[in-house]
């Protein structure tokens, strides 16, 4: 993940949809400096604010953070208990879903990162390629 390559892409995704950073700042529930300070590769965007990001701009939380790439790559965010993969919450926990339908199979971990979300919660992000 490149930060000034994410922060482009956020910017690109946002004028597409002729959003200004105050509307998508109410659409996805942060203050529009956080989306400034996300557009000029000031820092990522928090975790739990990525499916939300997808959402708004009919892309994958992939697309979000990796943009067109050589590799096959996946991302999850969410709890550690359970997971968002492109926008969809799965009935069972990330560790789960990446040890069952990943590790066994050819991926490897290229990114990890835990931090608190909004809610206090413990929120974990990773980064899988193939």
């Amino acid at each position: 993940m490149n930060l000034q390559e994410v922060a482009n892409r956020l910017s690109g995704l946002r004028n597409e949809k002729k959003m200004t950073p105050l509307q998508l700042s109410k659409l996805i529930e942060v203050d529009y400096t956080e989306i400034e300070k996300w557009e000029a590769g000031e820092r990522y965007p928090d975790v739990d604010k990525l499916p939300l990001l997808a959402s708004a701009f009919d892309v994958s939380i992939d697309y979000l953070l990796m943009g067109e790439t050589e590799k096959t790559q996946r991302v999850f965010v969410g709890p550690p208990y359970s997971i968002y993969s492109y926008g969809r919450v799965l009935k069972y926990g990330i560790i789960d879903k990446v040890n069952q339908d990943y590790l066994t199979k050819g991926w490897h971990v290229v990114h990890s990162h835990i931090t608190p979300s909004g809610d206090g919660e413990e929120c974990l992000l990773l980064v899988l390629e193939k």
